[in-house]
């Protein structure tokens, strides 16, 4: 037990000492700056009041938004490919 114990204090120790490095070996970093921004907005508690049905709206619009740019790509792509333009930007 006393094994254990030492080596979870080892690892905690290991783990801060890497943290004011700025070492972080999670997927997520926490000592990143832009996920520091991010926490401090608190969007998981804005979208977690609103619940599941208002996550999957704003996800899908997002998508349809995304597909709607691509779409708006190919489409100049393609206007720049032939040389013709219908508008005048």
């Amino acid at each position: 037990m006393d094994a254990k114990l030492s080596y979870a204090s080892i690892e905690t120790k290991k783990k801060k000492k890497d943290a004011k490095r700025g070492l972080c070996m999670s997927l997520v970093r926490p000592c990143c700056r832009a996920w520091q921004v991010f926490s401090f907005l608190q969007l998981n508690a804005f979208m977690e009041a609103r619940g599941y049905t208002f996550f999957l709206v704003c996800l899908y619009v997002m998508i349809a938004g995304l597909a709607l740019n691509v779409a708006l790509c190919f489409w100049v792509s393609k206007s720049f490919a032939n040389n013709s333009f219908g508008h005048v930007w």
